[in-house]
């Protein structure tokens, strides 16, 4: 019922957009007609729900912000959920094998800065939404963190995928959310970070 409301809703809009008045107030519409197909696949990529991303949404981003999967301006964590054997046979750049039987969900949360966002590939959509919620619960609901639909399958698919593909593996940098914080206080005592009124 929401996905119907979602997509009525997004029809409208574009509706409106389509249309633009001309001197006599009289709406005309522009050149291009959108199908239903398009709206749909429109509102997948842009108002997907908070805990997920489709696997070309996941290409846009990395994409958009170059350099943020790996390197020194690294602001994105992929955990790969999947068994050590596939993730060694390739993976997504920088990505970091995590083994469900061992996971301690606080020591990653304090190997993962509160700014940085984190992609979670899953053997199953319903494994990775709840290693996900597991996150989220154990970093009372701050961090950003977003289940790959389809996983990794959904991922080689993907359009552009194949330059994020990597067999070397990824680890968590050296910037922890105890040395974040610790930065931040530093900078706020010395009246370099001022609260937004």
């Amino acid at each position: 019922m929401r996905k119907l409301a979602l997509l009525l809703a997004l029809t409208m809009v574009v509706s409106f957009a389509g249309c633009s008045s001309n001197k006599n107030g009289v709406a005309k519409k522009q050149n291009e007609i959108r199908t239903e197909d398009q709206v749909e696949k429109n509102m997948e990529k842009f108002l997907h729900d908070g805990d997920t991303y489709t696997a070309e949404l996941f290409v846009e981003m990395a994409d958009t912000y170059e350099g943020v999967l790996e390197g020194e301006d690294r602001q994105r964590y992929v955990f790969d959920l999947r068994s050590k054997e596939e993730y060694d046979a390739g993976h997504i750049v920088g990505a970091i094998n995590i083994d469900l039987k061992t996971a301690d969900f606080d020591a990653i949360i304090e190997k993962t800065p509160s700014d940085y966002s984190v992609y979670v590939i899953g053997n199953t959509d319903e494994e990775a939404r709840t290693f996900v919620a597991n996150l989220k619960a154990a970093d009372e609901e701050k961090l950003f963190a977003y289940a790959i639909v389809g996983g990794y399958e959904a991922l080689e698919k993907a359009e552009g995928i194949d330059k994020y593909i990597s067999t070397e593996p990824g680890d968590f940098s050296d910037f922890t959310r105890s040395e974040a914080a610790k930065k931040f206080e530093e900078l706020e005592a010395e009246g370099k970070i001022k609260e937004v009124e």
